[in-house]
């Protein structure tokens, strides 16, 4: 014998409750997940109109919380890490569409902090880069694609003091 799943139910107090599927118009499923009191809560899966997944992960009482993954259209990764109550925490890593990564760096309280680097499509760094409560500070250095030194900047509360060409 087949259950059968309620799903899009409203509370009696008007509040979504419960597990809930969208849908586009083409048929296919955009995002899925429960609800508790009108709050996302549990797993969460969004994806494109084409079916493949778009990100995952968990809600606490409506906020991001715990270990996230977004991805491309084709499938690709692009951002995996962490959120604590709804802002980034921790490592984080993002991926250009052919796989490469494209940066990585830490997050505190949903702002960049310390040494983060940057790369183009083709695996050379593009940048290194220092953050104090997210924004610029210190010493950063920026890459041509073929791996040469472009430029170099200093910079104090996110302004840029000095820098220069090579």
């Amino acid at each position: 014998m087949k259950k059968n799943k309620q799903i899009n139910q409203i509370n009696s107090q008007g509040n979504r409750e419960g597990y809930w599927e969208y849908y586009y118009d083409n048929g296919q499923l955009w995002y899925k997940g429960h609800y508790v009191n009108g709050k996302e809560e549990g797993l969460w899966e969004g994806y494109y109109d084409n079916g493949q997944l778009n990100y995952k992960g968990h809600y606490v009482n409506g906020r991001k919380e715990g270990y996230w993954e977004g991805y491309y259209d084709n499938g690709q990764l692009s951002s995996k890490g962490h959120y604590v109550n709804g802002r980034e925490e921790g490592y984080w890593e993002g991926y250009w569409q052919n796989g490469q990564i494209a940066s990585k760096g830490h997050w505190v309280n949903g702002k960049r902090e310390g040494y983060w680097e940057g790369y183009y499509d083709n695996g050379q760094l593009m940048y290194k880069a220092h953050f104090v409560n997210g924004n610029r500070e210190g010493y950063w250095e920026f890459y041509y694609s073929n791996g040469q030194l472009m430029y170099k900047a200093h910079f104090v509360k996110g302004e840029e003091i000095r820098g220069i060409y090579f």
